[in-house]
């Protein structure tokens, strides 16, 4: 083989392995600092007025200004009684794996994406989330069914 394709391949391997590892630590980073975090500043509070059907101020507190101009209040208080009614009463909320992905989502955005199991007292479910940090405080920006469901890419409201 001749040095000029031996010094590629090299380069290439290089730069495969140095994504890699630079991947592994801000998904390390994410895991162990944000998700935390996100839990505490957003799932958590968001999931307490759910279960008291303080619709209103979820929406306000916790959604971002992208998800209240694509999800009107009434739209949203009308789906979350619905949810209330499918799934039963919303016990609480939890991350499914302490883990967030930092990725773009489909408007090029990028957003802490994670998997959060609604816990209810019918029907428990999974959802997918993605978080922004919006004016200084992560806010939900989109969540829809989990990956593992076939509508994954069709937004839902929980």
């Amino acid at each position: 083989m001749k040095l000029k394709t031996k010094l590629l391949i090299a380069a290439i391997v290089v730069f495969v392995i140095s994504v890699s590892i630079g991947s592994f630590y801000v998904t390390l980073n994410t895991s162990n600092e944000i998700a935390p975090q996100v839990m505490i500043q957003v799932i958590k509070p968001y999931a307490e007025l759910i279960a008291k059907g303080d619709y209103e101020t979820a929406y306000n507190n916790y959604t971002t200004k992208k998800y209240r101009l694509k999800t009107s209040l009434e739209k949203y208080i009308e789906v979350q009684k619905q949810n209330k009614e499918y799934f039963g009463k919303l016990i609480s909320m939890g991350l499914a794996s302490g883990i967030f992905l930092y990725e773009r989502d489909m408007d090029k955005l990028w957003v802490y994406r994670g998997t959060v199991t609604y816990n209810a007292d019918k029907l428990p479910y999974k959802f997918t989330v993605d978080i922004i940090k919006e004016d200084g405080a992560f806010k939900i920006n989109q969540t829809y069914p989990s990956q593992m469901n076939i509508r994954a890419s069709a937004p839902m409201i929980f």
